[in-house]
């Protein structure tokens, strides 16, 4: 499993984000710096988290804050409906 979260800004409209604003945001919520973008987009100002399978589907997709805690729930939970329906084909709520 994959999960991104692209910074687009952190200060806000005019002001992209860089590498340096993308680790202070992985810091700042205790993530992986190697999966936090930073991306030159400065009219969004809004984190944007993708999650995607193994195989290239989007099993979440999010634009706002996720706290830290949040987010390790999200994977857990998504890793393990996405590993049961890759196994024996069950689908689970947000699948359908």
């Amino acid at each position: 499993m994959i999960f991104l979260t692209v910074m687009t800004s952190l200060e806000g409209y005019g002001s992209p984000a860089t590498q340096e604003t993308a680790r202070k945001w992985a810091e700042r919520f205790q993530l992986r710096a190697e999966r936090v973008l930073a991306a030159d987009l400065t009219s969004m100002t809004i984190p944007a988290h993708i999650l995607f399978s193994p195989t290239g589907q989007t099993l979440y997709r999010h634009t706002g804050l996720l706290t830290a805690e949040e987010i390790k729930q999200i994977l857990s939970d998504r890793t393990r409906d996405w590993a049961r329906w890759w196994d024996s084909g069950t689908k689970s709520d947000w699948m359908k």
